[in-house]
């Protein structure tokens, strides 16, 4: 289990941190004709792989819960004697409670969760980022008000024009957002009644989502895959229309 963690988190902190090195190099090195020339910058040509990656351990991390609790049964068969008293009249007294086999997966999907969130709002500052050169827009995104997938919103719906990604896919991302903010704030556990509202809420829009006052915030593979899909969804769309607005401008600069 620990190995697992270690492997997502770890390729997403190294994903960030490359992302975030060659970013200070690249915006050195490329100028404007550079970005529209790569359809909007490297950040919208790699997003792709980008995205794959993350599907790929998450795939793994599924596979391995799979098969966690048949090696797990088998370590506790063998090796019951050898742990100590405390440790052995816990698991005799746990180890075919169902809680086990929610417990341990909730930690690693939520982990998830919160992780690739971080990360997509890192590429997403620096799609704006890109297009703010692109399109010598007047304001940067760095100026608008909200977190940053409201900042992302404004400033590609309303200052770039852009009319791509859809408003289905931007209400999506809201959600999930808030979704990750109510994981990480209090350790999940919801205080106020309004809280408890839009959680409820949150159960109907979003698949794979279970909360209760009793085991808290559940989440199902439907729920990572179903965010997967998004950011996916949301990557492509931004990719063909960046891509016709950088072609437009090439043209018409040309023509000038």
């Amino acid at each position: 289990m620990v190995s697992v963690i270690h492997i997502i988190t770890s390729k997403t902190k190294e994903f960030v941190g490359n992302l975030t090195r060659f970013s200070a190099k690249y915006m050195k090195i490329f100028d404007r004709n550079d970005l529209l020339n790569f359809g909007g910058g490297l950040t919208i040509a790699f997003g792709a792989n980008i995205f794959h990656d993350q599907r790929c351990y998450y795939e793994m991390m599924e596979t391995y819960l799979s098969t966690s609790n048949i090696d797990r049964e088998a370590h506790i068969e063998k090796n019951i004697q050898n742990f100590t008293p405390v440790i052995r009249e816990y698991v005799e007294k746990h180890k075919y409670n169902p809680r086990w086999e929610q417990l341990f997966p909730n930690i690693l999907r939520t982990s998830f969760v919160v992780s690739i969130m971080s990360s997509f709002e890192h590429y997403l500052n620096n799609i704006c980022s890109d297009i703010e050169i692109i399109l010598r827009t007047p304001i940067s995104h760095r100026f608008l008000k909200g977190g940053s997938i409201k900042r992302g919103e404004i400033f590609l719906t309303q200052v770039a024009k852009l009319n791509k990604p859809t408003l289905r896919i931007w209400k999506s991302l809201h959600e999930v957002q808030r979704l990750r903010n109510l994981l990480v704030h209090n350790g999940g556990i919801l205080e106020a009644s309004s809280d408890q509202n839009e959680v409820h809420n949150l159960e109907k829009k979003l698949p794979g989502l279970v909360y209760s006052e009793e085991e808290g915030f559940i989440l199902h593979p439907s729920l990572c895959l179903h965010y997967l899909d998004l950011v996916e969804d949301f990557h492509g769309e931004l990719e063909v229309e960046l891509k016709e607005v950088c072609e437009r401008i090439q043209k018409f600069e040309k023509n000038a």
